[in-house]
């Protein structure tokens, strides 16, 4: 098919192009809005600043084609497998796909918004210095993805695997990772705001020197994670399991360890004023110098811990068990102990009739 029938059956000769091979088609700066392809194999193809608004790509497959300039809004690729793709410098809002296999695929300096990525695989894609925002990435496979300068904002990583990706001088500003594959991943030399992982797996993430005050960790596992000289203020690690954590010389104000389960860890000098430790289980951990002022140790479980040269003052330690936890040169005499009328009412049980 030469490009001038394919441009009478985009604009409405055919209701949709389907069982075709195109093999070395170089369009520039044409008009395919709304064109539906099914079953079509693009092969050695360019599109250059071509208007491809709403176009539907079912089950087609693309070979060495690329997208440059290209107006890609509302377009949708379904079931599309691909080897050597690349979009450049495309808008690409509401562009959504599923089940699409986009692995290697380059997707750089394009902006991709308000759209719905569902079961595609991504696998090594690079998608550097490209605008990411309001998307959802779900049961998506990102391994070994470079995302490096790119800007990330309002997204949600739902099922994911990020194992791998790269994320040197990217942008990450209220993105959440939801039961995600976070294993090994470097923000260290990434700018960070309001992450939120839930359920997630870090094991061996990297977050050295970030600000991550605010952000969450709820129900995530930390193994082998390097929190060293971070801003973890207000930051959220209830029901969290941190097992190897580096976590020295943190700024933890207000941090929240509720019901989390610490083994292993070091928090040496971190600042952890007002936090919350209540129903926390702390294990072989090291907390020398740390400053917890008013902090909550209430039915807290620790055991062979180190909180040297500790300040407590007016820490409360209500119902707090500890075993061999060495308190040298710390102010334990100023916490608080158990609360006998607090216990009282925790005690109390209504009678049944």
């Amino acid at each position: 098919m030469t490009l001038a029938e394919l441009l009478i059956a985009a604009k409405g000769g055919e209701a949709t192009i389907e069982n075709l091979v195109i093999t070395n088609l170089h369009a520039i700066g044409e008009d395919f809005t709304g064109a539906i392809f099914q079953n079509v194999t693009f092969n050695s193809c360019s599109f250059d600043h071509c208007d491809l608004r709403e176009i539907k790509a079912l089950e087609c497959q693309f070979t060495n084609t690329e997208f440059i300039n290209c107006d890609l809004r509302n377009a949708a690729f379904l079931q599309a497998s691909t080897e050597k793709l690349r979009f450049s410098d495309c808008n690409m809002r509401k562009f959504n796909t599923v089940d699409a296999h986009f692995a290697g695929a380059a997707i750089v300096r394009c902006e991709i918004s308000d759209c719905g990525w569902i079961n595609i695989n991504l696998e090594n894609a690079n998608l550097s210095e490209s605008k990411l925002e309001a998307i959802a990435f779900t049961n998506a496979n990102l391994r070994g993805a470079n995302f490096s300068a790119a800007k990330i904002s309002r997204i949600v990583f739902f099922e994911a695997d990020l194992r791998g990706i790269a994320l040197e001088r990217s942008e990450f500003d209220t993105v959440m990772f939801n039961d995600a594959q976070c294993q090994g991943l470097n923000f260290s030399t990434a700018a960070t705001s309001v992450l939120q992982f839930q359920g997630a797996n870090l094991t061996d993430a990297n977050f050295s020197d970030r600000d991550l005050s605010g952000c969450g960790f709820h129900s995530s596992l930390l193994r082998n994670v390097n929190l060293q000289n971070c801003n973890l203020s207000q930051a959220c690690f209830i029901e969290a399991t941190l097992d190897g954590v580096n976590a020295q010389n943190c700024k933890g104000r207000q941090v929240l360890m509720h019901r989390a389960s610490l083994k292993n860890c070091s928090f040496i000098g971190m600042l952890a004023d007002e936090s919350n430790f209540s129903n926390a289980t702390i294990h072989q951990c090291d907390f020398s110098g740390s400053n917890f002022m008013h902090a909550d140790f209430c039915h807290s479980t620790i055991s062979e811990s180190l909180f040297v040269r500790c300040e407590l003052f007016l820490a409360r330690a209500h119902e707090m068990t500890e075993h061999d936890v060495v308190w040298d040169l710390s102010n334990r005499d100023t916490m608080s102990g158990t609360d006998i009328k607090r216990k009282k009412a925790e005690d109390f049980q209504v009678a049944t009739p």
